[in-house]
């Protein structure tokens, strides 16, 4: 991603090879700071069920590299067509996350728990705190997240799992 150093083009492809965890650094760093560009793996003899995973997750798509050049545009053309319904999910859940990231980890659990419908009570147990102190996180939370009550907050910890890269 360095490649990329300051410049944010408006309408880009990232394609990564599919070596190591390559692939999914490359989608946490597209989640955090690129917005949402389609990111496309690549590898050399790539296995079926390597595919799936990537493309059920963070990728639009994968490629068998080196190719020929026919059939490498004829995978990008079908790769087009799979972009709008991707890409309008993935920017949602991209900003969800963003916003999100600005919790603590404690305000985070709090935050998870109002998602799943649990009491005060019910999360203050498990985390070893009072009430007391999850109302005052939930405060904390609504102001940080400039939210106007807890249907707000349900929605983007809702929207921040969207397209979450498995």
């Amino acid at each position: 991603m360095e490649e990329l150093g300051t410049q944010r083009p408006k309408d880009a492809w990232v394609f990564v090879g599919d070596d190591g965890h390559q692939v999914e650094a490359a989608a946490d760093v597209l989640d955090r700071e690129l917005e949402s560009f389609p990111l496309v793996a690549y590898g050399r003899t790539p296995q079926m069920s390597r595919v799936l995973e990537l493309t059920n997750g963070p990728c639009v798509g994968y490629v068998q590299w080196p190719t020929d050049g026919i059939e490498f545009w004829r995978s990008f053309e079908a790769l087009e067509k799979r972009i709008p319904l991707r890409s309008e999910a993935a920017q949602v859940a991209a900003r969800a996350r963003r916003m999100l990231a600005v919790l603590t980890d404690r305000e985070r659990e709090i935050a998870d728990g109002i998602s799943q419908g649990l009491s005060t009570k019910e999360m203050a147990e498990p985390l070893g705190i009072s009430p007391r102190t999850i109302e005052v996180h939930r405060g904390n939370i609504l102001a940080k997240l400039d939210a106007r009550n807890m249907a707000g907050l349900v929605r983007l910890v809702v929207e921040s799992e969207l397209s979450t890269p498995s």
